[in-house]
């Protein structure tokens, strides 16, 4: 039966099995297309389960003997299953995009885990494939101890049938007769014509400083049966496994090939005083206490290799450095160290008759875990877990049910209100490019999604189709935060474009403006239309490139000008005015300097409070007051009579004197050429035929010399200054007839006023 998604009775009716039995009921009516990743390609997205997984391990590989099948491989306790324990499933994916029901391998209700695929195309073993695992002895009650769930792990071991794709009725397991042995962590590889499999022993749990090791047996899986090289049994009649590493730290993982004709083991041995018992109840009993995706989980191990029989033991990676096991089915002792790969081979010319070779450099991704990806026994690609901050816009978040809140400054806080370190994470690939000898790290990550945390190290290689398949188990903070078992395939094709994430960032920017609020958008346009969607991971320097010209395309943008019309205009009654004539005329003046001509059009408020304040303090101005005192006085609006006297306004008698506005006599005196109107408004000049071409123009109206005041000639006539501020003057003293009326009038005048004195004197 092939489906998506398997769903198991649960303990009681909660609204998450609805949920699940809705979108079980989706998902068998036709595939429900996801989107994975950032890659824009033909991948196929298949949801298989979720839930809260308290323990999950993966693996996955090609099924021996097919051209369109594979094997998936998941060990999990998935909470709410009736069964307390990790159990063993498999599923058969076919052509990438279907995948059967999960089922179990073994249904002894024990707990598995740590599950380990070999696959053989020899037809020697008429192409199985081999499944090993960590298998418990017994049924956990919940009244064990550290040490008793510890001393009952055993090492499982059953054959595919290739061409029925049936497991093997009969599952062998190593046995021990004593319950203070703990085995684990199984290895199966090829070495000659036979078939090792290889574990890790703990042969004293209660005390285990020293204790461990690294045994194995070789196994047939047409017969079903193990042996060794010297075949010697117990007193059970149990094969006595061989010996390839011995009195050791705690070893959290190790892997085993043939070097120089004999067995040798590479593997990680913690300086931390690391238990077995420890490890063994935290993953039992506190699942939902441990964290089992920390990039700092291998940086307390020595890589060390045994040959010999583990009579010669060295230590590989470099001093006061750290190393870790790369995964791989090639067979190859390889290991992480330094930022670099590397291999271990045969030396003929060395003491120890091997060497370390570096296969690659993966310091791009920093230290992490690693693994292999092959084709036809030559490396394709390097997977490696990138770790980057978490990244979710919540405040609080529950992992492994334990509650994190986000603190005022971006910290993450446990229960304890302690600092905690939480990270997200996602996949990156490197090409390995044959010809050049190197890697290269591909700029696409496999998910692309923020928030993402895995439960466990997702199982990868490269299917019949030659399609990238990915199963894992992951939960995004930014949805429900439930784990999801998910497979997906992805074309090598699409995983190896470059990444326009940057391009398209720019691009969605640009999309965003309205171009009819700039000057000119046409760079922006451009920049766009350069864009060039074809480039692989070789051209990702020239698509940054992209980026780069559309950020600086929409950098240079300039908006459209305010409207400065109500300024000009303001302005321009300014220019019309005699500052001289007003005793706050700097208030104006201060407005005018108070102009910017830089505002756009989304600043018009500005602009337009701008002109308000000039025009303000054009309303504001008060005229300088008059001096009518004295002589050499200028009067405003009355008449005035005497010597040396400037008038405006009215008439004037007397010598030596400058009139404006009215009649004058007299000469050689000078006197201001402004004439008021009766019932004239100073303060508001009339300036509709006066244009302003800029407003930084000078406006100069602080008088001095050539500005609004007459200067005597050699002639004995008035010149006037050319300055645009000065008022038109109306007053004319040079009509003769005004002056003959003016002399006849004060004639008669003077006569009457003669008559009159004599006729009061008779």
């Amino acid at each position: 039966m092939w489906m998506t998604i398997k769903r198991k009775k649960k303990k009681c009716c909660k609204p998450a099995g609805l949920m699940a039995l809705v979108l079980a009921l989706i998902l068998l009516a036709g595939m429900v297309p996801v989107r994975a990743s950032a890659a824009e390609s033909k991948e196929n997205n298949i949801l298989l389960e979720f839930g809260s997984p308290d323990y999950c391990r993966l693996k996955s590989a090609k099924l021996p003997g097919w051209t369109d099948a594979d094997l998936l491989l998941y060990s999990w306790y998935w909470n709410g299953y009736e069964e307390e324990c990790a159990k063993l499933y498999y599923s058969v994916s076919r052509e990438g995009d279907r995948v059967s029901v999960p089922q179990e391998i073994q249904d002894d209700e024990t707990w598995d885990m740590d599950p380990f695929i070999f696959t053989d195309n020899d037809a020697t073993f008429n192409n199985n494939m081999l499944v090993a695992w960590t298998d418990a002895n017994k049924k956990f009650d919940g009244s064990e101890t550290k040490d008793e769930i510890a001393g009952s792990m055993r090492i499982s071991v059953t054959a595919l049938k290739s061409s029925t794709l049936v497991f093997a009725n009969q599952i062998l397991t190593v046995t021990k007769s004593s319950d203070n042995v703990s085995m684990y962590n199984p290895h199966v590889t090829k070495v000659g014509d036979k078939i090792l499999i290889t574990w890790v022993v703990c042969s004293d749990v209660k005390n285990d400083d020293g204790a461990y090791g690294i045994e194995g047996l070789y196994y047939d899986p047409d017969t079903n049966k193990f042996s060794s090289d010297d075949n010697k049994t117990d007193a059970d009649g149990n094969v006595i496994p061989m010996v390839f590493a011995k009195s050791c730290n705690y070893i959290s993982a190790h892997t085993a090939a043939e070097l120089n004709g004999s067995v040798a083991v590479l593997y990680e041995e913690a300086v931390d005083g690391t238990h077995v018992s420890d490890v063994m109840y935290d993953q039992v009993k506190q699942r939902d206490q441990v964290s089992l995706y920390s990039p700092d989980e291998f940086k307390n191990n020595k890589v060390k290799l045994a040959t010999n029989n583990g009579k010669n033991v060295d230590t590989v990676n470099q001093t006061n450095t750290y190393g870790s096991l790369v995964e791989t089915d090639l067979s190859k002792l390889i290991f992480y160290c330094g930022g670099t790969i590397k291999e271990i081979s045969t030396d003929s010319n060395s003491t120890s008759g091997w060497k370390t070779k570096e296969i690659a450099d993966v310091s791009k991704t920093g230290d992490t875990r690693y693994s292999i990806l092959s084709k036809d026994d030559t490396m394709q690609y390097i997977t490696a877990r990138e770790y980057t901050p978490f990244k979710t816009d919540k405040s609080e978040i529950t992992l492994n049910g334990i509650k994190y809140t986000k603190s005022s400054d971006g910290k993450w806080l446990d229960e304890q209100n302690k600092e905690q370190d939480i990270r997200q994470e996602d996949i990156r690939l490197y090409y390995y490019n044959n010809t050049a000898g190197q890697a290269e790290l591909l700029p696409q990550k496999l998910l692309g999604e923020d928030g993402v945390i895995f439960m466990a190290q997702p199982a990868i290689f490269i299917n019949h189709s030659g399609l990238l398949d990915v199963t894992w188990v992951h939960a995004n903070a930014n949805e429900d935060m439930r784990f999801k078992l998910y497979h997906t395939t992805y074309e090598q094709q699409s995983v190896q474009k470059a990444d326009y994430t940057t391009v398209n960032e720019a691009v969605d920017k640009a999309n965003a403006l309205n171009k009819d609020d700039y000057v000119d958008f046409s760079a922006v346009k451009n920049a766009i239309d350069a864009v060039k969607y074809d480039k692989d991971y070789t051209g990702q320097e020239t698509v940054e490139g992209y980026a780069k010209a559309i950020e600086k395309a929409i950098k240079g943008l300039k908006l459209r000008s305010a409207d400065y019309t109500a300024v000009d205009a303001a302005l321009a009654k300014v220019n019309a005015l005699n500052g001289d004539l007003y005793k706050n005329f700097s208030d104006v003046m201060a407005a005018v300097n108070a102009v910017d001509r830089d505002k756009s059009f989304k600043e018009q408020a500005d602009v337009d409070a701008m002109a308000k304040a000039i025009e303000d303090a054009l309303a504001a101005l008060e005229l300088k007051p008059v001096d009518n005192q004295g002589t050499n006085n200028t009067a405003q609006g009355g008449s005035q009579s005497g010597a040396n006297n400037a008038n405006q306004g009215g008439a004037q008698s007397g010598a030596n004197n400058a009139n404006q506005g009215g009649s004058q006599s007299g000469t050689n005196n000078a006197s201001p050429s402004v004439e008021q109107s009766e019932n004239s408004d100073t303060s508001q000049p009339d300036t509709s035929d006066v244009s302003l071409a800029d407003t930084k123009s000078e406006v100069s109206n602080t008088g001095g010399e050539d500005k609004d005041t007459p200067s005597e000639t050699s002639s004995g006539k008035k010149e006037q200054s050319k300055t645009e501020n000065k008022s038109p003057e109306t007053g004319d003293s040079s009509h003769p007839e005004l002056w003959i009326a003016l002399l006849i009038i004060s004639g008669g005048l003077f006569t009457w006023i003669m008559m009159e004195g004599k006729k009061k004197k008779l």
